[in-house]
Order: structure tokens, then C-alpha cells, then sequence
């Protein structure tokens, strides 16, 4: 009982920014609508953040008409408030996120993928900047982070005369796109939908026999990563039969310390930790994985999930997660399960029967996504343009080429570019 207490106190980080998000979720929207309607009386400022608010906390049906009356003024704040601030975003900073896959010819414009919530709001201190770009390309955004309704990705709807496409992981972030019915096109993909396959196939079927990890997490240490539910089940499931886990964190966030000590109080676990690695040490971790897991309540388009997919790793993901597309779990990639779920399936005989590498070469590698962006923004034309002028961008963890060639490189890609920006490193 002592070590259960300890643990708790131990996590309580963790257990804290899990309380945040299920009364963000719960009362979160009602909440900051309320906020809402009351700041309007003093302060029209702060009542149209409430609003945005309460959006990133669920999208409801008010919220959403709410902002489809306050969306110009919503936009209009956004470029007062940060008129101020110093113009001509230093491109040489940005580079590695903002990519050209395809060169605007005379008959038609070019494409760039756009990376990165904070890299929106950097470009959108100089609008004259993005009007260039837009006059001779197609802008693909890729925002950091589910919960779409920041004046940073809202205000590219003052570009009214372009359509700005916009990838959309999580359902309510497309159904939030689509409502606003104006120039910003959601698609339904996200930053776990361009892993590269081809960095990949060397190795990617295993015997699951011959695997060492009966299950893996991939995390940080950011408390939304929850690795304190990590522990509790296979606490759990050790109490009925062993079971070996790897967890392998990004030395990333504030819980080192925490992880370290709950790893201490869990000896008795067997579980193999790794900080740090780098690609092809995180590779060879999941290719020695029956299972990859997500536990986490909110955050992104994961890309360490569908990374193992890649290889061939089926994968599991917690059942009340926010963020990552439910239609690329399914089937024959894995599982959604809720913690008990999880519980049970591993006290079971869980080896793993499904090989999903072959559908995710269908409808996630990178080649696969290019091709829905492709025909979202060329149309019925796209396929006498792809492979001839296009090159496939992958993310790894930053954007980049599925490989150079003498059109297609970064120095290429920075040289472009620079044209666009009035002020350059």
C-alpha cells in the first residue's frame, strides 16, 4: 500500500493534466462559453478568446455558430494584435518547414507543404509574404496540434481568394474546417501519414515468435504521455502472467526525474528503458515489438504509431484518445481499446496475427498521401502530374524528400524560397 501511495505522489503530474483534460472535455466548452458571453459586456477581446477556448476544448454546435458570426473579427484581431510585432519572417529559420514538391509552370501553380502551428503564425506576420507564395503555389498546412480553432490557422481565411488546404487528423477538426465553408479545404490526413515506407523495408517482417517486447510505448517525458498508465497495467497484467515491456521516451518535457523514480518503485516489472534514440535504434525497438500503444488523451497526428506500422509492428491505441485518425486503426493495423481492454487482451494470448505494412503501403505511406493531396488539389489532372513533376515529401520527424535528385534538394528548395521573402538571412 505504501508503494501505491508513493507511486501516486510520484505521478502526480501526471494525474493532474489528466484531470485538466477530462473537465476540459466535460465542462470545458460550457464553461468558456459562459466566459464568453460575460466578457462581451466589457471586453470583446478576451470574449472571442473564450470562444476559441471553448472550441480546442470540444467542438459543440454552438461553439461552431458562434464562430462562424465572430470569424472576421476573430481575423481582424489577430493581424491588429500582431501588427507591432516585427515583419519579414526569417525564412533561413524555416526552411526545414516549408517544403516545394512541385514548381509552378505557366499552366499551373506549384505546391508547399507548410509545417508546424508556430511556423503559420511566423509567415503570418508578413502577409505581403503570403500573398507571393500564393500567387504561385498551393499551400498544404500541417498544424502541431488537434484543436483547430487558434487565430494562427484561422486567420488563413483572409486569403479569401485561395484555397488553402489543411490537414485534418482529427474528425472534429475536419468537421470544424468544413463548417466554416469558405477557402480553407480540410483533408483527412495528418503528420502520421507520411512516414517513409521505403526507409523501412529492409527488415520490416518478423516472426512475432521471435520478438522480445510483448508491448512498447513511445513517449516523452510531457505528462500527456501518461506512462503512469503504462505501469498501472502492466502491473495489472503481471499480477496474472509475465509480460516484457520497452518504453522508449524523447528526452523531451519536465517528468524525467518522475519516470526514473516510478521505474525504481516498479522493479519488479520487466521492463526495458530508452531515452534518447535515434531512428534507427527506435526502429530496431519496434521491430522487436508484438505491440506498439498510444495512451495518450489529446495531442497530434502521432507519427511513432504509424511508424511502427511501417514495420510491420500492429499497433494499440487508447479508446479515448483525441488527435490521431480512428479509420488508420482498424482491422488490419491494430486495435482501440480502453485501458481494461488492454488489460484483458494482454492477460490473453496476444501474439500478433495482423501484418499491416501492406495496408499502410495503400493508405498511409507517404507515396499514398501525396496522391490524395495530389487529386484534393489538381483534380482529375493529378495523375499525368505525379511522378514527373512531384517529389514525395516524408516526415522524419521534420519534413523532407523521400530522396534528392538534382531538381528536388534542400539547397534547391532554400533557393526557391528565398525569392519569396522581402528581407532574407
Amino acid at each position: 500500500m505504501f508503494k501505491k501511495i508513493q507511486s501516486i505522489y510520484v505521478a502526480r503530474h501526471y494525474y493532474f493534466a489528466d484531470l485538466r483534460f477530462h473537465l476540459s472535455r466535460s465542462i470545458g466548452p460550457y464553461v468558456f462559453l459562459a466566459m464568453y458571453r460575460f466578457a462581451l459586456i466589457y471586453n470583446r477581446s478576451a470574449a472571442l478568446a473564450y470562444l476559441l477556448a471553448s472550441l480546442r476544448s470540444r467542438v459543440t454546435e454552438t461553439g461552431l455558430t458562434l464562430l462562424k458570426v465572430n470569424l472576421q473579427a476573430i481575423v481582424a484581431n489577430y493581424f491588429s494584435a500582431n501588427k507591432l510585432v516585427s515583419k519579414n519572417p526569417k525564412p533561413s529559420r524555416m526552411f526545414d518547414r516549408l517544403l516545394v514538391v512541385a514548381y509552378p509552370t505557366p499552366n499551373r501553380k506549384g505546391l508547399v507543404f507548410i509545417k508546424f502551428t508556430e511556423t503559420f503564425h511566423i509567415l503570418l506576420l508578413d502577409p505581403t509574404t503570403v500573398r507571393r507564395l500564393l500567387r504561385d503555389y498551393h499551400l498544404v498546412l500541417e498544424p502541431s496540434w488537434s484543436g483547430y480553432a487558434l487565430p494562427e490557422i484561422l486567420a488563413w481565411t483572409a486569403f479569401a481568394q485561395s484555397k488553402i488546404f489543411i490537414e485534418c487528423a482529427e474528425k472534429d477538426d475536419f468537421r470544424l474546417i468544413s463548417e466554416l465553408k469558405g477557402n480553407l479545404v480540410p483533408l483527412r490526413i495528418g503528420s502520421g501519414d507520411w512516414v517513409d515506407y521505403g526507409a523501412t523495408s529492409a527488415e520490416a517482417y518478423r516472426s512475432p515468435t521471435a520478438k522480445k517486447y510483448d508491448i512498447t510505448l513511445v513517449a516523452n517525458f510531457n505528462p500527456i504521455k501518461r506512462i503512469h498508465v503504462f505501469f498501472r497495467m502492466l502491473n495489472k497484467i503481471t499480477a496474472h502472467k509475465p509480460i516484457k515491456a520497452a518504453l522508449v521516451c524523447a528526452n523531451f518535457g519536465s517528468q524525467r526525474l518522475a519516470v526514473e523514480k516510478l521505474l525504481s518503485l516498479h522493479r519488479h516489472l520487466e521492463i526495458n528503458y530508452f531515452v534518447d534514440l535515434n531512428t534507427a535504434q527506435l526502429n530496431e525497438i519496434l521491430l522487436e515489438s508484438k505491440y506498439v500503444s498510444l495512451l495518450t488523451l489529446k495531442e497530434g497526428s502521432n507519427r511513432s504509431l504509424f511508424e511502427a506500422v511501417a514495420l510491420n509492428c500492429p499497433i494499440i491505441l487508447l479508446a479515448g484518445n483525441v488527435g490521431v485518425n480512428r479509420d488508420n486503426v482498424n482491422a488490419a493495423t491494430g486495435h482501440i481499446f480502453t485501458e481494461k481492454e488492454i488489460v484483458r487482451f494482454f492477460i490473453g494470448n496476444p501474439d500478433p496475427t495482423k501484418h499491416p505494412r501492406h495496408w499502410g503501403i495503400e493508405h498511409i505511406s507517404h507515396g499514398a498521401s501525396m496522391e490524395k493531396v495530389l487529386q484534393a488539389v489538381y483534380g482529375s489532372d493529378y495523375r499525368t502530374l505525379y511522378g514527373q513533376f512531384f517529389r514525395n515529401k516524408v516526415n522524419s520527424p521534420e519534413m523532407a524528400y523521400d530522396y534528392e535528385d538534382a531538381l528536388f534538394n534542400r539547397k534547391a528548395n532554400h533557393d526557391c524560397l528565398n525569392r519569396y521573402f522581402s528581407d532574407c538571412d
